[in-house]
């Protein structure tokens, strides 16, 4: 009889303890600046309730389930925002690699899909990694420019519009506009102007999303190899630091800047993409400077901050799950220390991440960025960020 005493009291120990594991049922953010993506507004000191990986709520008067299956998190006036989407990436560039160590680190820098270029196949998916929107078999990549979905990058952009190229296409002049298109003058440019303004029109004119990964040319940028080696670094700013936009001098990047302004010009729409990993940086961090370039290039921060939230949901027509923080959407979240619509180098200050209702708080993000720096060319694991999920 004691041994049967003790087997259910043996039993019942290991059922507490893996119930104290799962991530609650019910996650409750109080205290928190919600940030409105579709318009740019903020909804101040709300309280956000998510259940069962969605939200639920998100209201400023609440009575609060304090119960075993709920977490409470008391944001303390920080700011909220979507996931953050890298719609430019090429995840074949790590074979090799631990692929969870990799999506790791796109979380601990708030970002919680991505659109890969390379892969066209699913691939399982652990419970903490981002979503990932497999673009690798897409056919329409070879239509023209102005009759595609995306455009990714701006090298094909460039070829179309060079002096010495071929026509686009004939299409009403707007001098005005044209001479408007460019925001500086280039030294030795390539590129005509009428060619340009004429396919920027055509873009525009058939909702085409251009994702121009200024970042690849602001730097000379190396492809991630596997090589074994990644490089940590803390997505957050020191609170204070003040990070505006470096602007780099060289041809590229001037003229990036140039074909950026006159695709906004003729109403283009864009999106946020790193065109990374690279070997020089974190997967992930690329797409911060990113959204530091297109502000430098004339976006407002909300526009850039849309870029990487409302636009990517809006262009894959799943606006009803993510890219917002409303009622019936994914929580994917990404929690800051100050508010991105003042400077969009805030969007590095993360105080924590949830992942379809999981909260990773700010030291279970550095912890994942210390566990991928261990596991750099081990077998792929799954859900290894799972024991990560922590109470602040």
């Amino acid at each position: 009889m004691k041994w049967v005493a003790f087997g259910l009291f043996f039993c019942s120990t290991l059922l507490w303890a893996a119930s104290r594991s799962k991530t609650p049922d019910t996650l409750i953010i109080t205290n928190v600046n919600v940030i409105d993506t579709r318009y740019g507004a903020i909804q101040p000191n709300s309280t956000v309730i998510i259940r069962d990986g969605m939200i639920a709520a998100v209201m400023k008067i609440a009575i609060l389930d304090t119960g075993a299956h709920s977490q409470v998190i008391n944001a303390e006036g920080r700011y909220l925002i979507p996931g953050l989407w890298d719609m430019n990436t090429h995840l074949t560039r790590v074979q090799g690699w631990d692929r969870t160590a990799l999506l790791n680190l796109y979380v601990a820098a708030g970002i919680t899909g991505i659109r890969d270029l390379d892969s066209a196949q699913q691939t399982t998916r652990g419970r903490l990694d981002p979503e990932i929107v497999f673009a690798g078999g897409d056919s329409a990549s070879r239509a023209p420019l102005f009759e595609r979905h995306w455009v990714a990058g701006l090298g094909e952009i460039l070829e179309a519009c060079a002096i010495n190229g071929e026509k686009v296409g004939e299409v009403a002049e707007h001098p005005d506009s044209l001479e408007q298109t460019w925001i500086v003058e280039e030294p030795g440019a390539t590129c005509d102007r009428k060619k340009a303004w004429e396919l920027f029109l055509k873009m525009s004119d058939h909702a085409t999303w251009m994702v121009p990964s200024l970042v690849s040319l602001a730097e000379e940028r190396t492809p991630r190899e596997s090589t074994g080696d990644l490089v940590l670094t803390r997505a957050t700013a020191t609170e204070g630091e003040s990070r505006p936009p470096k602007l780099e001098k060289n041809a590229e990047t001037v003229r990036g800047f140039n074909l950026v302004a006159g695709m906004r010009r003729a109403g283009v729409q864009f999106l946020a993409g790193s065109n990374g990993p690279y070997s020089d940086s974190s997967p992930g961090l690329e797409l911060h400077r990113e959204l530091e370039l297109l502000v430098a290039s004339g976006f407002t921060p909300f526009q850039a901050l849309q870029t990487a939230t409302f636009n990517p949901a809006l262009s894959l027509a799943n606006l009803d799950k993510h890219g917002v923080v409303e009622p019936g959407h994914v929580a994917d979240l990404v929690l800051l220390d100050a508010n991105p619509l003042t400077e969009i180098g805030n969007t590095q200050k993360i105080a924590g991440v949830v992942v379809r209702g999981a909260y990773l708080s700010r030291g279970a993000l550095d912890a994942m960025l210390v566990k991928a720096q261990q596991q750099p060319l081990s077998p792929a694991s799954t859900d290894s960020a799972a024991e990560l999920t922590t109470k602040p």
